[in-house]
C-alpha cells in the first residue's frame, strides 16, 4: 500500500463533513448526542452561518438531498428560493440597471435555507431546535478564531462595510481594523437572535429571525441601497418539499439530481455526454 499523509476515514459510528474543522465537530457531536442525519446536518449548517459568512447565509439558499440507507430512499428538499414578485426586467431598466448587481439585496432570491432545515427538522429531526443551535449559539458568543480565507474576505469588503454596511463593519472590523489570523471573532447580535429562535417551536424559527432582522438590519440597508425589496417579500416561505428523487444511471455514472432548481440534471447529462 502506498503511503499517504491523508489516509481514508473510516469510522463505525457515523461520519459527517463541512469545509470547517469546528462545524463538523458539532455535527459529530449532534451525531453522539443520538440524533439523526437531518440534526447532525442542520447543526452544521447553523454553524457555517456563523463560521463562513462570506458563504453561508441564513438568508440564502440551500439544496438538500437526505438518503435513508434502510429505505433505499432519497429526498429532495428545495431551499432555494422563489424570485420576489417585485422582480421584473421593466423594473431594473426603469431604476437605470443595464445589468443585475452581484451582491446586495436586488440579485437575492426569497430567504430559503433556513426555512429549508427548520422544515426538514419539524419532519425528521429529533433533535430540540434549541440543542441544534446551541453549537452555533457559542460560536457566535464566544468566538472562533480567524482563519486566512475569511481574514481574505473580510480584507476584500473592508471599505464597503465601512461606507454601506455598518452593522457588518461592528462585527468584522473591530477597532475599525482587518482582524488578524488567530484572533478571536464575536458576533453577539447573531448569538442573541440565535437565543431567541430557539426558544421558539421549530416551525416558527424563520418567522422569529425574520421579525428580528428585517426592521433592524435588512429593510434599512435595502432602503440605504435603494433596493425595492419590501417587507413582505419576507413573508412568503423559501422553502418547497422536491418529493423522493431516485436513481439515476448515466454514462456509467450513478448520481440522484438535487432539487428542481439546481444545476444536477445537467451534471449527470454531461457526465453521460463523457462516455459517447
Amino acid at each position: 500500500m502506498d503511503f499517504t499523509t491523508r489516509p481514508v476515514v473510516m469510522g463505525t459510528h457515523g461520519m459527517v463533513s463541512s469545509t470547517h474543522y469546528l462545524a463538523s465537530e458539532a455535527g459529530n457531536r449532534a451525531l453522539r448526542r443520538g440524533g439523526n442525519v437531518v440534526d447532525a446536518g442542520a447543526t452544521m449548517w447553523f454553524c457555517m452561518t456563523v463560521l463562513k459568512p462570506h458563504l453561508v447565509g441564513v438568508a440564502g439558499e440551500v439544496p438538500i438531498l437526505v438518503y435513508w440507507a434502510d429505505e433505499g430512499r432519497v429526498l429532495s428538499v428545495n431551499g432555494q428560493g422563489p424570485m420576489p414578485q417585485g422582480v421584473s426586467i421593466d423594473w431594473f431598466t426603469e431604476h437605470g440597471y443595464m445589468l443585475i448587481p452581484e451582491d446586495g439585496f436586488l440579485p437575492a432570491v426569497v430567504p430559503g435555507s433556513f426555512d429549508a432545515w427548520l422544515t426538514l427538522l419539524d419532519e425528521y429531526g429529533t433533535m430540540s431546535l434549541a440543542e441544534v443551535m446551541e453549537p452555533a449559539i457559542g460560536l457566535a458568543g464566544e468566538g472562533f478564531p480567524v482563519y486566512p480565507m475569511l481574514k481574505q474576505a473580510i480584507a476584500g469588503n473592508a471599505e464597503r462595510y465601512r461606507a454601506e454596511w455598518p452593522a457588518s463593519a461592528k462585527t468584522y472590523l473591530p477597532g475599525g481594523r482587518v482582524p488578524e489570523v488567530g484572533s478571536v471573532i464575536r458576533n453577539p447580535d447573531w448569538a442573541r437572535t440565535f437565543e431567541a429562535v430557539a426558544e421558539e417551536e421549530r416551525s416558527r424559527g424563520w418567522e422569529v429571525c425574520r421579525d428580528r432582522c428585517c426592521p433592524g438590519v435588512f429593510l434599512p440597508g435595502a432602503r440605504r441601497r435603494g433596493d425595492y425589496r419590501l417587507h413582505e417579500e419576507f413573508q412568503v416561505p423559501g422553502c418547497l418539499w422536491s418529493g423522493a428523487s431516485r436513481f439515476i444511471d448515466s454514462g456509467g455514472f450513478r448520481g440522484v439530481p438535487g432539487p428542481d432548481r439546481g444545476a444536477s440534471h445537467g451534471e449527470l447529462q454531461g457526465s453521460g455526454c463523457l462516455q459517447m
